[in-house]
């Protein structure tokens, strides 16, 4: 069921797997340095994927994130995907 609609919130936004994975971080409350340091990629690569997330999202704050995410009935299945991402990607 994840698989399926982690596919499918891709495919609408035609989110790249790396912007999605900025996504999923930032949406959980990482900044772009702690995101970079779990991805193990730069803070400036994070921008810059974000950058791609709000063009394709159309937005322009991350605090937008939520709102365009509950208009597609797509936060709830983003905050379970989000708590077990973390937990299976990225233990503390």
């Amino acid at each position: 069921m994840v698989e399926k609609e982690t596919v499918s919130l891709m495919s609408k936004f035609k989110l790249s797997p790396r912007e999605f994975d900025c996504l999923v971080l930032t949406f959980y409350g990482f900044s772009a340095k702690r995101t970079g340091k779990q991805l193990n990629i730069s803070d400036r690569t994070v921008s810059a994927n974000l950058r791609g997330v709000f063009s394709k999202l159309n937005i322009s704050r991350k605090d937008e994130i939520h709102d365009v995410l509950n208009k597609n009935k797509l936060t709830n299945f983003l905050e379970e995907f989000t708590s077990h991402y973390i937990k299976l990607n990225h233990p503390r």
